[in-house]
């Protein structure tokens, strides 16, 4: 008789009392709890046999959250049975509302570039050079975020990516005495653009001081011992 018994991410299949171990293709999928942004989630995890990539994207009062990780290929299935439609290439199934998203996959890695589909091809779009959905299903290509961005953005989840920049420096203040010397400061602000899709904060010091000197202080007489 033969039996096939299953144990995580392998069969263990036995012919009467001889058994031996059948290593299947692990799938990787990315994973998180509640991204705020989906460049942010860069941890991976091996899936269990019949299980897929997912991930959700929930608008709630307040923001997106967008969790990642490995899902049953039924559960996904089913997506598409509630009157849902799948998509092409590795989609496996799609619930969308306004606000929410839900899709499976089921290749290595693609589970960061699904409902993508609420950014326009115009407003967002992979380089030509590079076949990223190819190679993603063979190596990690979204880890370097400052490359991604500029031949993968779209299939890496980095269409609302962006690093703050300096503005110009502000005016000096007044000094901040009326006599003698003092200090007075000025300000820059990361807004030229501000951070945006888990991109970085600006590098560096926000505010900055140096010494001014106003008119010597008036000396009031004392008078001698």
């Amino acid at each position: 008789m033969n039996i096939l018994r299953q144990r995580d991410a392998c069969y263990i299949f036995c012919v009467y009392e001889s058994c031996h171990l059948t290593f299947l293709d692990a799938l990787d999928c990315y994973t998180c709890t509640n991204a705020t942004y989906v460049s942010e989630c860069k941890s991976t995890t091996t899936c269990n046999a019949e299980e897929i990539c997912f991930s959700d994207h929930i608008q709630t009062s307040y923001e997106k959250m967008y969790p990642f990780g490995c899902r049953a290929e039924a559960k996904c299935s089913s997506i598409i049975q509630d009157g849902n439609s799948a998509d092409s290439g590795s989609v496996v199934g799609r619930s969308a509302s306004p606000g929410t998203c839900s899709e499976c996959c089921k290749n290595q890695h693609c589970n960061r570039q699904l409902c993508q589909h609420s950014f326009s091809d115009k407003e967002c779009s992979d380089g030509t050079e590079m076949n990223c959905k190819s190679v993603g299903s063979l190596v990690n290509i979204c880890t370097d975020t400052q490359h991604a961005k500029t031949v993968c953005e779209r299939f890496c989840g980095l269409c609302s990516y962006a690093d703050g920049s300096w503005s110009t420096w502000l005016t000096w203040s007044s000094c901040d005495v009326t006599c003698g010397n003092g200090t007075q400061t000025r300000i820059r602000k990361c807004t030229e653009p501000s951070p945006s899709g888990g991109g970085h904060d600006c590098a560096g010091m926000s505010q900055e001081a140096q010494t001014c000197t106003e008119e010597s202080c008036p000396v009031h007489g004392a008078w001698a011992t």
